[in-house]
């Protein structure tokens, strides 16, 4: 989401206000950092192989993923990892909807 020229940006943008990736999607980072279904644990150990969320009995925390406009250019990037209790609500989270695309 952050500008080709790498500038810091004092708020979130709307949405389309830069150009989108090769797949035609826009915004993926440094926007808002997005929700996430994993829940949040300290390292990858027992994760699934499958590409399915980390979910575990205790979750407490969800996983907040791809930076924010307040993150640096170096860390608003997809394999940034943050959490958050989920009743947190603030200006720099937001959530991406998700469809699946019969082939």
């Amino acid at each position: 989401m952050a500008p080709s020229d790498g500038v810091h940006q004092p708020r979130s943008a709307p949405v389309g206000s830069y150009a989108s990736n090769p797949w035609g999607v826009y915004d993926i980072l440094g926007n808002v950092s997005e929700w996430v279904e994993d829940c949040y644990v300290d390292n990858y150990r027992e994760a699934p192989t499958d590409g399915s969320a980390v979910i575990t009995s205790d979750c407490t925390d969800r996983v907040l993923r791809g930076g924010n406009w307040r993150f640096s250019p170096q860390t608003a990037r997809a394999a940034d990892r943050s959490h958050l209790f989920p009743g947190v609500a603030n200006y720099t989270t937001g959530f991406r909807l998700v469809r699946m695309v019969a082939r």
